[in-house]
């Protein structure tokens, strides 16, 4: 079977090779049609790098074809001629060889001769005196290797030379810099490979001296959870320390362990078993699991999220304690823009996620919050070791002293707060932290379904929708009605503001059911996870959670998903939403202006559909029908001349009704717009 497939395969390029043109093909008509050819990006693979090709070796005037995928690829018209930029950027770009997002941005080039975008082509791209014969020269090593797609070979040595020389690029080191760190580290691979050293589990650390002196040591290569965790150092377990990054368990100190063939020693010596199983780490304890997800990790710090008892608590891994220390200057940030994460929850429960722009001068500093873009300069100084920002009277200050730190980012405590922040260079990056912590912050406007895959909850329907003028609608049908539980909707107003959920009311069907008791005099609590989704807690008189339901976004592709009317206003009276689910079930909300003749009849309700794929019509049979004529039980029967069609064309849903008015039937189309 597979010899006649390469025996095709040879054919075919055989063929190919005797055409007058073989970058290009033709149709019938004679029209050529450039044909592409594929480009690989890579340090290890990297994926969602932004690709343009430019006229200048200078990568300038710069055309933006698109982003890579996942195995570093993309297509570029073959009949594109120039030089080729791909801008890896933080937060955003991944690269194969390790966990998470590119911490540090940075920019990759070659040109349209060559298939190949990596460290190496890019410094004999940029740099007209530089080939890669020259460069490979330079270092000791063949040229050919240079231009290799040195994954997919195997070549352990070269990949290991380009993992450092990317480092020197993304810190922006001169292209005399890059050259001669990459002969120490050449030096430093042929001495690792005579002694059988596994160059696959090796990193190389570069210091240069002020004098230009560049020294290099071998570190282990931490790539996941388990080569951050399972580590040895000098013939046995290293300890490593947790800390939560939470405000309310700031206080708490971190704790110590070592982790070694499933066993978790803390360092009052009790044994713990755990597992890691996709960068999921969950230690087994007679008082409960617990299970954290890790999405960054290095050499000494490495960050996870456990959604524990509350939402999304962020834990900082790292080799040494969060010692505090004390500044002698405040020289690193003078004229240095930083991003700053911390926990605002004070000692609520809920993480209060806060992004800030520091862009420091030098006396004062403007701090910008990301998420509403307001800006305002404070003075700022070295006060008993520490950076103290003097925010306005009744805000607490921000008193930072420097506790662990690594090329990508930095971990100080706040004496004013008792909390840790991170502090770290690039915005990309931050938000990617922020994302992985607390969720990515999911648009509320939409639809959301019980997960159902967390909790057997007893009823059929329950959702929400959130519309984007500040309105929701709440669904639920329990055909049992257990509990006393009432079926139906509820029509209301929503604000949502940091982790609450503020309502007031507009229709009410379904009585006790839903949140009508939190209608103008309460609060509900609610957040996003880190697999974005939505959590409501149930929370005492205390504000402690004691409960917690979580929803699902609903899908929407194609017919599926909630469709209204297109730009509702504040102060609509009326309503018409219609939600299909994958399920070939459908869930339709009307309400009418208090006005009009048919108010009372109002409501939701809820039935199956199928859509004949040749005529887009559909087929309705009701399951709970609480809106009397109203909606498409009019279509139900399906043999009395009432017809009801269905299209999509993107956002938009076309609704072609043949109904019954006046005992006469009459044709009518309107249009939906996508809500989710």
């Amino acid at each position: 079977m597979n010899k006649v497939s390469l025996v095709a395969m040879s054919l075919v390029v055989a063929l190919a090779g005797c055409r007058d043109n073989s970058s290009n093909s033709s149709d019938d008509g004679g029209i050529v049609t450039p044909r592409n050819t594929t480009f690989t990006v890579f340090d290890g693979y990297i994926e969602n790098a932004r690709v343009s090709i430019c006229e200048t070796e200078a990568l300038t005037n710069c055309e933006v074809i698109g982003n890579t995928d996942a195995f570093g690829n993309i297509d570029l018209p073959s009949d594109k001629v120039g030089f080729v930029k791909a801008e890896v950027i933080a937060g955003v770009s991944k690269d194969s060889d390790k966990l998470g997002f590119v911490t540090q941005g940075y920019t990759m080039a070659g040109q349209t001769d060559t298939t190949t975008i990596n460290p190496f082509t890019t410094i004999a791209t940029l740099h007209p005196s530089i080939t890669l014969e020259s460069l490979a020269a330079d270092i000791g090593v063949d040229a050919s290797a240079l231009s290799s797609d040195y994954i997919a070979l195997a070549d352990a040595g070269t990949h290991l030379l380009a993992r450092t020389v990317t480092k020197q690029l993304a810190k922006g080191a001169s292209a005399e810099r890059v050259v001669a760190v990459a002969q120490v580290a050449q030096d430093k691979i042929e001495e690792l490979e005579s002694n059988a050293v596994d160059l696959n589990q090796v990193e190389l650390a570069i210091t240069v001296a002020e004098n230009g002196d560049i020294n290099v040591e071998d570190k282990i290569f931490v790539t996941d959870a388990r080569s951050f965790l399972e580590r040895n150092e000098d013939g046995s377990p290293l300890s490593l320390y947790f800390t939560s990054f939470e405000a309310l368990f700031a206080s708490e100190g971190s704790s110590e362990g070592f982790f070694d063939d499933g066993v978790y020693t803390t360092v009052e010596n009790d044994h713990l078993d755990y597992t890691i199983s996709q960068n999921n780490l969950t230690i087994n304890d007679v008082d409960g699991d617990f299970s954290t997800r890790f999405f960054y990790v290095s050499s000494d710090i490495a960050l996870s999220v456990s959604n524990s008892d509350y939402l999304n608590e962020m834990i900082i891994h790292s080799t040494d304690d969060l010692t505090k220390s004390n500044l002698s200057d405040l020289d690193q940030f003078t004229g240095k823009t930083l991003y700053l994460i911390a926990d605002d929850s004070h000692d609520s429960p809920f993480t209060d996620a806060i992004l800030v722009k520091l862009a420091f001068g030098e006396s004062t500093v403007e701090v910008t919050e990301i998420d509403e873009g307001t800006s305002r300069v404070f003075d700022y100084n070295l006060d008993n070791g520490g950076l103290r920002i003097d925010f306005d009277q009744g805000e607490s200050d921000l008193h930072l002293f420097p506790t662990i730190s690594n090329d990508d980012l930095s971990v100080w405590f706040d004496d004013e707060k008792d909390v840790y922040a991170m502090l770290m260079a690039d915005q990309g990056f931050a938000q990617s932290i922020v994302n992985d912590w607390v969720g990515s912050q999911t648009e509320l406007v939409g639809t959301w379904v019980v997960d159902r895959s967390e909790q057997d909850n007893e009823n059929e329907v329950l959702m929400f929708t959130f519309l984007s003028n500040g309105q929701y609608i709440h669904t639920e049908y329990d055909v049992e009605r257990a509990g006393g539980e009432q079926s139906g909707m509820e029509w209301g107003n929503y604000n949502a503001d940091g982790s609450t959920l503020q309502t007031s009311g507009i229709f009410d069907q379904n009585g006790d059911t839903g949140i009508t008791d939190l209608w103008n005099t309460d609060y509900l609590k609610f957040g996003f996870t880190s697999e974005d989704k939505l959590v409501y807690y149930i929370v005492d008189d205390n504000g402690d959670a004691v409960d917690s339901i979580s929803f699902v976004k609903a899908d929407s592709n194609g017919l599926v998903g909630t469709w209204g009317v297109k730009n509702p206003e504040v102060d609509d009276e009326e309503l018409l939403l219609l939600t299909f689910f994958a399920d070939g079930t459908y869930v339709h909300n009307e309400v009418y202006d208090k006005s009009h003749p048919d108010f009372l009849d109002s409501g939701t309700e809820w039935g199956n559909y199928s859509i004949n794929p040749q005529t887009n019509r559909a087929t309705i049979s009701i399951i709970e029908d609480y809106n009397n004529s109203i909606g498409l039980s009019d279509f139900e029967n399906g043999n009395d001349g009432q017809e009801l069609y269905l299209e999509v064309k993107g956002d938009v849903l076309t609704l072609t009704v043949i109904e019954y008015e006046d005992e006469v039937l009459f044709e009518e189309e309107f249009e939906l717009q996508r809500v989710n």
